[in-house]
């Protein structure tokens, strides 16, 4: 029979550990202002009982904490007549939803999005187990947090502060919480157990591993209805080996034992987080950390075939195009063999999607596995050497000729290939994109001479190379030389019989034809990559890229810009690991001016640019290509005075043809006819060749100035030649970048039967004129000092003239500008860039 005693001090122990406050870090981040934040809380994270203490905390941000317990569906208008009937502290209500689960209720999505949409003031903090809601949620430009399994456990400090809270050693922290993975409820059992057990406090740490191990044992069974050795339950502990869980995942690890039920079953009690960010996706799951930990580290004595079903998995994965995973399981289970295989296979595409994973598993490969292993050692000189943590990037290619020939014809030649090709990459992924450029010329000049000597030892694996250099000169922004050689990887596929080189060489291919102003050749290429399908995943992404940005660029060429939307809307936005994030950024930007929403535009520009700071360099395609862009941003929202800011910062704006055409349009609009003239004419023959596109802007910029510089004869040379190229090649865009007015004389001059056809689609993205500021000389040293908080008298003591004429300088500023006082005038003036 247990005494009193014992039953009060149990009582005073469990009391004594729910007062202690626990896990600032996640009160920190519900603190935080963000319409939506996600919680993916999971079995044992006490999320209910964290978000209750924190609603009381007497915090203003925690005004009303409204859990549903019903679907939400259901319960639409008592929300409603909460929130209006609900006095908001700071203009703002928290409303706080537990577990709306995304499975059994479908249309919680589209009521919590409605909530957001219709109440401005209101914010939701969701615990699900979905990511679909979130990422709806961000597409709709709201601010989103998430907070993750990883952020709801336990750190060693609240641990340390349990068990300090009833008496035992703070040594206890660390082996519970290891033990345990910090998962909430299995902490406090632990800390419960051995609290209530005197001979803790002077215990073993075998005997603290021990209570922690029976909590883990009780947790671990509870997890399913029928506990571990369950159907559910075995299939639990056989799933918990992947990082990634799909149908066809599930079936290799349990022998087609589960189903997409027991799958849905496991999501819906919160085991299982679905990744998919929509319904057309293919439903994928992870495994929430701290449990997969667990089932990790404590499996059942029937689990025995644990490490045979990780190898079947990484063979899986290698069959189905996924070598990242390959390599992670066949590295977990120290399978160096196929490890090996899967580099020598993948390396390539791995080095430029997942370099951080294969630099840390090539560490790891024992030397024995990496004899005569080309690839293998090419990444190991690369990130390691004699354990250090870098070394230099050195192609070591002989550059003439000659060398060329003379190693093309030893073996060493096609180990130098690849050695060079890994280098190039590297060269690359580190946005050093001119030395990338350079070595993957003459690695190509390599592969050709190797396959004048002995074709049979490069066939299979050349067209993977040169799909690589050609999105490396693609990078370099020389589209040219990259649309040859990947012209070479499509026609080389066959050999190989590698499908996703050809869609990627393809949709490449059409994205370069269609930033230069070639549609028709565009969708030529466009339809050689849609016969090449490529399965679905990390793959498919990465291959449909170029070609949803060839379809953006072709349907805006064509004047069609509700299907270019929908081309944007199926690209999303640019990871932070995608390559051609500037070319996307570039579409949207010209999707935005044919929309007419050019600011939120810059602002998305402006985003993207920061977010890749290593990748707008000297030599790179994006450094050109957003800066034109962005000219042209401000010019379509009248910031002439910025637009000529930043072109004035572009150390030669003629070198390219982006930022050469995008200087003489803010020229052109801002009235400087003189100035723009000779940048139209700029282009040389290659570049008109290269650039119809462009070209063609040139010609109507050209039209347009001598339109109003009154020469009709010169201004209806330049139409007739644009009208003729964009007959050749379908663009029409270009015929958007001048004013409807300039185009209605030009065809007066010389009518147009193409552009007659579609002059009502034609919708002019620049005004006809934009406005510049200009200062003098004088006035801009007295808007310089004013800025620094001078005063009148001050400022003509500096400038060594009299208050009358600071005075007169002031006036002239404050009409100029459109200011009515000097702080306005300040805050203006900088806002134009003029100081």
């Amino acid at each position: 029979m247990v005494s009193t005693d014992t039953h009060a001090y149990a009582s005073d122990t469990l009391a004594a550990l729910r007062s202690i406050p626990l896990r600032h870090k996640l009160v920190v981040m519900l603190e935080k202002a963000a319409r939506l934040t996600t919680v993916h809380s999971f079995p044992g994270s006490s999320t209910a009982s964290v978000l209750r203490t924190w609603a009381s905390s007497g915090s203003p941000r925690a005004t009303l904490v409204a859990p549903v317990l019903r679907p939400i569906g259901e319960a639409v208008d008592e929300i409603h007549d909460l929130i209006a009937g609900t006095e908001p502290a700071g203009g703002r209500i928290v409303l706080t939803f537990l577990h709306p689960d995304p499975v059994t209720d479908p249309g919680v999505h589209a009521c919590l999005l409605e909530l957001l949409e219709q109440y401005g003031h209101v914010d939701l903090i969701v615990s699900t187990t979905h990511r679909r809601l979130e990422c709806a949620a961000r597409e709709g430009g709201l601010t989103v947090q998430t907070i993750s399994a990883d952020d709801l456990v336990f750190t060693e400090d609240d641990v340390r502060a349990l068990a300090s809270s009833v008496n035992l050693p703070a040594s206890v922290a660390e082996v519970v919480r290891h033990c345990t993975a910090g998962i909430p409820t299995v902490v406090m059992d632990t800390i419960t157990e051995l609290a209530l057990r005197p001979v803790a406090v002077s215990g073993s740490p075998e005997q603290w591993r021990a209570a922690a191990e029976r909590c883990v044992a009780r947790y671990l069974a509870a997890l399913t209805p029928s506990g571990r050795s369950s159907r559910l339950g075995i299939i639990l502990e056989a799933l918990s080996i992947a990082h990634l869980i799909d149908s066809d995942v599930a079936a290799v690890l349990t022998d087609n034992a589960a189903t997409t039920e027991d799958l849905l079953a496991l999501e819906q009690s919160g085991i299982l987080l679905a990744v998919q960010s929509s319904d057309d996706m293919p439903r994928t799951w992870t495994m929430t950390a701290p449990l997969r930990t667990l089932s990790s580290r404590y499996p059942t004595a029937q689990d025995t075939a644990r490490g045979e079903r990780m190898i079947a998995l990484a063979h899986h994965h290698r069959r189905t195009q996924t070598p990242h995973l390959a390599l992670r399981y066949a590295a977990e289970t120290h399978e160096w063999p196929l490890v090996v295989d899967v580099v020598e296979e993948s390396w390539v595409s791995m080095l430029a999607q997942h370099m951080t994973l294969l630099r840390d598993i090539l560490v790891r490969i024992p030397p024995e596995y990496t004899q005569n292993k080309v690839a293998v050692q090419a990444g190991l000189n690369l990130f390691t050497r004699n354990g250090s943590r870098s070394t230099s990037m050195t192609d070591g290619l002989p550059r003439t000729v000659e060398t060329l020939r003379q190693l093309a014809a030893t073996d060493e030649g096609i180990d130098r290939l690849r050695i060079g090709s890994v280098q190039s990459i590297m060269h690359r992924v580190s946005g050093d994109f001119p030395a990338a450029a350079e070595l993957a010329v003459h690695l190509s000049q390599l592969s050709g001479y190797i396959l004048e000597i002995n074709p049979e030892r490069i066939t299979d694996e050349l067209p993977v190379l040169r799909l690589q250099w050609g999105i490396t000169h693609q990078l370099a922004g020389d589209l040219t030389t990259s649309s040859i050689e990947l012209n070479m990887a499509y026609r080389g596929r066959e050999a190989a019989d590698t499908g996703f080189v050809a869609a990627n060489a393809a949709g490449s291919s059409a994205m370069n034809w269609a930033m230069v102003g070639e549609p028709t050749r565009a969708q030529l290429w466009l339809d050689y990559q849609s016969k090449h399908p490529i399965p679905a995943g990390w793959l498919e992404q990465m291959v449909q890229v170029s070609g949803l940005v060839a379809r953006t660029l072709l349907a805006l060429d064509r004047l069609e810009v509700e299907t270019a939307g929908d081309a944007l809307a199926a690209l999303g936005e640019p990871s932070h690991r995608e390559e051609l994030w500037a070319y996307i950024v570039y579409a949207r930007c010209l999707h935005a001016l044919a929309t007419g929403t050019a600011f939120s535009a810059l602002v998305f520009l402006r985003r993207q640019r920061a977010a890749h700071p290593h990748r707008v360099r000297a030599g790179s395609a994006a450094m050109p290509l957003l800066a034109a862009m962005e000219i042209d941003l401000m010019l379509a929202c009248g910031e002439g005075n910025n637009a000529s800011a930043l072109a004035q910062t572009l150390t030669a704006p003629e070198s390219h043809p982006w930022t050469l055409i995008s200087v003489a349009r803010l020229h052109y609009l801002t009235g400087d006819y003189n100035a723009a003239l000779p940048l139209c004419r700029e282009l040389d023959a290659d570049q008109q060749a290269r650039y119809p596109g462009l070209h063609t802007e040139a010609l109507l910029l050209e039209a347009s100035i001598h339109l109003r510089m009154e020469h009709p004869v010169r201004a209806g040379n330049c139409w007739r030649c644009a009208v003729t190229i964009a007959e050749q090649t379908g663009a029409l865009r270009p015929f958007t970048t001048i004013a409807d007015a300039d185009i209605d004389e030009l065809q007066k001059i010389e009518h147009s039967e193409l552009v007659s056809n579609v002059r009502t689609d034609i919708r002019p993205v620049f005004p006809p004129a934009v406005p510049l500021i200009v200062v003098t000389e004088r006035e801009h040293a007295v808007l310089a000092l004013l800025a620094t908080g001078m005063g009148t008298a001050d400022i003509a003591k500096e400038l060594f003239v009299s208050i009358n004429t600071v005075k007169t300088q002031l006036r002239s500023l404050y009409q100029k500008i459109g200011a009515h006082n000097r702080h306005d005038v300040v805050i203006m003036a900088k806002h134009l860039s003029i100081i």
